[in-house]
């Protein structure tokens, strides 16, 4: 989610509404519907408390400050079921979020269970790292001075976070041999894919396969010879019976686990 900068020094003085701010932004998205109060989004106040981890009541403080603040232009309630009020609608400040913001992966923030204090910490660490990699290099004191708590405060809190796999610390030592400010880094996680590899029934020309030994009914111990690095290497490999007799070899890259063959 896309949370603007002014939100860090705007909302610091309550960790509670800066949690609830940013549960309400995000919501938004490229389909959210705006109209002239600003973006229009739909949430229990339950369900708000459950994410930030604190109490209804204190929902409803916060959204009463965040109105004050200008930040929630418009709320009302639609009549439900049974005479029942529904979910309450706001209306959110439309900020420009292509620009003047920063990344918070909400899915990862939210899963953790972090309370409004770790989760202020955690979205002023986001705001830090850099853009190519995700770590930071502010020391102590300076995280001390931008969070306003103190260094033990600042400590135990990494530590939390270090305990909870959402960062991750990085010593550092001088020349000298003495340590120096750490480095910290946002643990990402991003979604890969596995690729089906084409296996071409003729067999790779530039690879031979020497049989060593028959392993048992349905796999081979092989070695291969190649043209390009160690000619003649002494590394073996298991491999399926099927695969051998009809001649495919799976090409063997170093350091990437190939299913088809173990190096042993």
């Amino acid at each position: 989610m896309r949370i603007p900068n002014s939100f860090i020094t705007d909302l610091r003085s309550n960790y509670t509404d800066f949690a609830v701010a940013c549960k309400l932004y995000s919501l938004v998205n490229s389909h959210t519907k705006r109209s002239s109060n600003g973006y229009e989004v739909c949430i229990k106040q339950e369900t708000i408390a459950a994410a930030c981890k604190c109490s209804v009541a204190s929902v409803k403080r916060s959204v009463c400050r965040l109105e004050e603040m200008g930040i929630i232009t418009h709320k009302y309630r639609l009549d439900g079921s049974e005479g029942r009020l529904g979910a309450y609608h706001y209306a959110l400040k439309p900020y420009d979020l292509s620009k003047n913001y920063f990344y918070m992966n909400n899915r990862k923030a939210y899963s953790a269970e972090l309370s409004p204090k770790l989760f202020y910490v955690y979205a002023v660490f986001c705001k830090l790292m850099c853009n190519d990699i995700a770590r930071f290099y502010q020391s102590l004191n300076d995280l001390s001075a931008l969070i306003r708590l103190s260094r033990a405060e600042v400590s135990k809190v990494i530590a939390v976070l270090i305990d909870r796999s959402m960062v991750r610390k990085q010593l550092k030592r001088t020349r000298a041999g003495d340590y120096t400010d750490n480095t910290y880094f946002i643990v990402t996680r991003k979604r890969g894919c596995i690729k089906k590899q084409d296996l071409d029934p003729i067999g790779p020309a530039h690879v031979a396969c020497v049989l060593v030994k028959v392993h048992n009914l349905n796999s081979y111990i092989i070695t291969l010879q190649t043209g390009f690095v160690n000619p003649f290497c002494e590394i073996f490999y298991y491999i399926s019976r099927f695969y051998f007799i009809m001649g495919v070899v799976p090409d063997l890259h170093p350091h990437i686990y190939n299913p088809l063959c173990i190096n042993i």
